[in-house]
């Protein structure tokens, strides 16, 4: 069986059922000192914000975020074999994700559900991720989408395991690295989340013996020339042979950057957000430049930790792009990632995708998006984060330029695909976007 056959077969047993909800029958949920809020006040909170920039016209922009200081657990468990890496992922039944049913991580739980905050069972296979004789690979906290969250920060880990354990519930199932690759190309069928910790891992562990991006090449040494950029895995292979030697220099120029950040983020009470409103079942805006909203929803999901809650769910109302724009560069394949200032980061500047279409862009950028100068070469459809939005999709594409078409180096970084790797395994450097935007790219590892 594949992962998708396996998903179709989990979305029939799991789906659940989801309804908005007037404000007034939320029994679970309040409005409190300004914000939205669990009556535990565990799980997160929804809270008002004003950014500005000084010296730019117009004044502040308001918009309501969720507040979710708390770090929640994305982990893999992982088995290396002589046939290759098989992973253990999980069928996550979540209310926003497009068809409700996705791959999630073998463990994604925030830190209430973890500690069952809900009152409900357990979260299978935590203890793993915090047992010492269960070697860990990666262990690293990353950001969420700053323009949706405050501050907030997922723990991405890896454990490994020596040999595969039935998983005994037929949510839980091993898949080898193949299977894991194929499904990654599918439309709203690998969540966000086990997006990102795969990006966050070593690549190897999405391949063969011989490496990332070796399919064309295998038992091949590095090549001594730079390939055609028309043969892209062939591209991707000779870039990703340089050794990640630039890092330190990208994190200077992030700093620098930091220290450049003028956004100035303030908190305020819902009620008081300009243009915005409280209705029965919603917080909305009828300012069409905003494209999001808070509705209320009643969930009764089969499978879950609790089956039956009420929360918010921040619905976005417009279909979103992004994209790595990849050319070949000083006789390599390299991908641009853009300075990305979001207010969820603070003064903290991380580096997004090469374009965002909920994001600010470079100048350079949006003349390519006009002139259609951006051929797609690969491209994915998610829906971001369902436990938290209400089917945010997004597709997520990589573009091949023209090595002849003379590109800008500002207002971001060029790098090659080892430069890649090690930039999105350090914690906080490369946005939740940018790894969505990367995972399209391990495709062809």
């Amino acid at each position: 069986m594949d992962v998708s056959s396996w998903i179709d077969e989990r979305r029939k047993a799991l789906w659940p059922e989801v309804h908005t909800l007037p404000w007034s029958a939320n029994t679970e949920w309040e409005f409190r000192d300004g914000a939205l809020r669990h009556v535990t006040d565990a799980f997160f909170s929804v809270v008002g914000v004003s950014v500005s920039r000084p010296g730019i016209r117009g004044g502040p922009v308001e918009f309501p975020i969720i507040d979710q200081p708390e770090i929640g657990l994305l982990g893999f468990v992982v088995c290396p074999s002589e046939e290759g890496p098989h992973w253990l992922l999980q069928a996550k039944s979540e209310p926003g994700s497009v068809d409700y049913v996705q791959v999630g991580p073998t463990v994604q739980a925030t830190e209430s559900n973890y500690k069952r905050r809900h009152g409900g069972s357990p979260t299978r296979y935590f203890d793993l991720f915090h047992d010492a004789g269960t070697p860990s690979l990666v262990d690293v906290p990353q950001s969420e989408q700053g323009s949706r969250f405050l501050a907030k920060f997922n723990r991405n880990a890896i454990r490994l395991v020596s040999e595969r354990f039935d998983s005994t519930h037929p949510s839980w199932q091993w898949f080898d690295a193949e299977a894991v690759k194929r499904a990654l190309r599918t439309d709203f069928l690998i969540n966000t989340d086990s997006r990102s910790v795969m990006v966050c891992s070593p690549w190897s562990l999405l391949c063969g013996e011989h490496g990332p991006f070796c399919r064309s090449a295998a038992g091949s040494s590095a090549a001594s020339a730079p390939p055609e950029p028309s043969d892209l895995v062939e591209a991707l292979r000779y870039s990703y042979s340089f050794a990640p030697a630039r890092t330190d220099g990208i994190r200077a120029q992030l700093r620098d950057e930091e220290r450049a950040n003028d956004l100035v983020v303030h908190r305020k009470p819902l009620e008081a957000l300009i243009g915005w409103e409280i209705g029965d079942d919603r917080i909305f805006s009828n300012d069409e430049s905003y494209d999001v909203e808070i509705e209320n929803y009643s969930v009764c999901a089969p499978g879950r930790e609790v089956e039956r809650w009420q929360q918010p769910l921040l619905k976005v109302t417009r279909r979103h792009v992004a994209g790595l724009v990849l050319q070949a560069r000083e006789g390599r394949l390299m991908s641009f990632l853009r300075f990305a200032r979001e207010p969820g980061f603070g003064k903290n500047v991380q580096l997004g995708p090469s374009y965002q279409s909920d994001g600010v862009n470079p100048r350079w950028v949006e003349e390519l998006a006009l002139e259609q100068a951006l051929p797609r070469v690969l491209s994915v459809r998610q829906s971001d984060e369902g436990g938290r939005f209400m089917q945010s999709i997004s597709d997520y594409a990589i573009h091949l330029v023209d090595a002849t078409r003379p590109l800008p180096s500002v207002d971001g970084v060029w790098v090659d695909m080892a430069e890649l790797e090690a930039l999105c395994r350090v914690s906080g450097l490369v946005t939740n976007e940018g790894r969505s935007a990367v995972s399209v790219l391990l495709t062809l590892v």
